[in-house]
């Protein structure tokens, strides 16, 4: 369970999700009829009426999906094993650490219109065309040692959890099916064994080494339909991935 010194936010995910849509309804019900009204009689009121929808839809929309993620977020912390301890929490990025002691691990929900989401379009000019990603998490975790230098960072991992076919159409709100191999190559030539653990997990799409500012990680992707022991398992995963390739550079590091 969330101890009382988690933070606000994380803990009280499910109360925003409700502000959100409360003030959502608000706007359609109440505001925008308001307006319709006013637009034939007071054209002053109507137009603040009109600026007031105008803020106050966008708000009340990355209200709504900030909440939801911060509740889906803290439904995953809340159920961790024992040993597991919160870093840290990113309400911006939806960003939590996750510490055992030994190792950090990051999970990072990506919601379709938080406020991190629409900066992330912007730097990647996503709005320029329809092929939104879906909602989905990212986890990953860094490998001491490794000297590979990968060529992809942790985004051009989306094309695999973008649906393909006409669902692209819909990508926003569809994702894709697991495929049969989830590694990528580096990791199917040096852990293989570990495959058959990834497959087990049904929301998982892929497992990969990538980096982050320089760091060596590996990084998997799920879709949003995932339950907490997903997500703990898929961290088991890559601990195993991480401390398999870390022995394996020990010999080299001599």
């Amino acid at each position: 369970m969330i101890s009382d010194r988690e933070p606000f936010l994380l803990k009280n995910g499910r109360k925003i999700y409700r502000a959100g849509l409360a003030l959502l309804f608000t706007l359609f019900l109440v505001l925008l009829p308001l307006f319709i009204v006013f637009q034939f009689q007071n054209q002053n009121i109507s137009d603040l009426l009109g600026i007031l929808f105008i803020v106050l839809l966008p708000l009340g929309i990355m209200v709504t999906f900030s909440g939801s993620a911060f509740s889906n977020l803290c439904a995953i912390v809340s159920r961790l094993p024992d040993g597991y301890v919160l870093k840290s929490f990113d309400p911006l990025r939806l960003r939590v650490e996750i510490t055992d002691a030994k190792r950090i691990q990051t999970i990072q929900y990506h919601a379709l219109a938080a406020p991190y989401s629409f900066y992330f379009y912007a730097r990647h000019l996503i709005l320029l065309n329809i092929d939104i990603p879906p909602e989905y998490y990212q986890i990953w975790t860094p490998i001491s040692g490794y000297r590979h230098e990968p060529r992809l960072n942790r985004y051009d991992f989306l094309s695999y959890i973008r649906p393909h076919g006409l669902a692209r159409l819909s990508s926003g709100t569809c994702s894709s099916t697991q495929k049969d191999i989830l590694f990528d190559a580096d990791l199917m030539e040096q852990v293989p064994h570990l495959h058959t653990a990834a497959n087990a997990i049904s929301p998982l799409r892929r497992v990969g080494i990538t980096s982050v500012k320089g760091t060596p990680i590996i990084l998997a992707l799920l879709a949003q339909e995932v339950e907490p022991s997903h997500i703990i398992k898929t961290m088991t995963l890559l601990e195993q991935i991480a401390q398999e390739l870390e022995r394996i550079m020990l010999p080299n590091e001599k």
